[in-house]
C-alpha cells in the first residue's frame, strides 16, 4: 500500500512539473490513460502529445537554449553529487534548483 502511495505521489509531482506522461508512466508504472486524466485535472488541459526528443540539436540550437541546457546540467551534477536518491528524485531536485536559479 505504501509503495502505491509513493508511486502516485511521484506521478503527481512529475505531472505538476509538466513532465511528459510517458516519463511519468516509465517512472511509476501507472497506466498512461490514468496519468492523462490526472494531468487534465491538475492543469485544466490535455498533456502535450508527441514523442520524447532524443536529439540534442533542438536543445543547443541557439545561444539562449545552450545556456539553459548548461545551467540545468550544472544543477543536475550538483544534485547527483549531494544525494544518493534514485535517478528520478535527483532529476526533480535538479529541475527545482534550475527553476530557482533561472534568470
Amino acid at each position: 500500500m505504501l509503495m502505491k502511495y509513493q508511486q502516485q505521489t511521484l506521478a503527481i509531482e512529475l505531472l505538476n512539473l509538466h513532465a511528459k506522461v510517458k516519463i511519468a508512466h516509465q517512472a511509476t508504472g501507472i497506466p498512461v490513460k490514468l496519468l492523462r486524466q490526472t494531468y487534465r485535472q491538475l492543469d485544466g488541459r490535455s498533456p502535450s502529445r508527441g514523442s520524447i526528443k532524443f536529439s540534442t540539436r533542438g536543445l543547443t540550437g541557439s545561444r539562449r537554449k545552450y545556456k539553459d541546457v548548461t545551467l540545468f546540467a550544472v544543477c543536475y551534477r550538483a544534485a547527483s553529487n549531494k544525494s544518493a536518491d534514485n535517478q528520478i528524485q535527483t532529476l526533480i531536485s535538479a529541475f527545482d534548483a534550475y527553476k530557482r536559479s533561472y534568470p
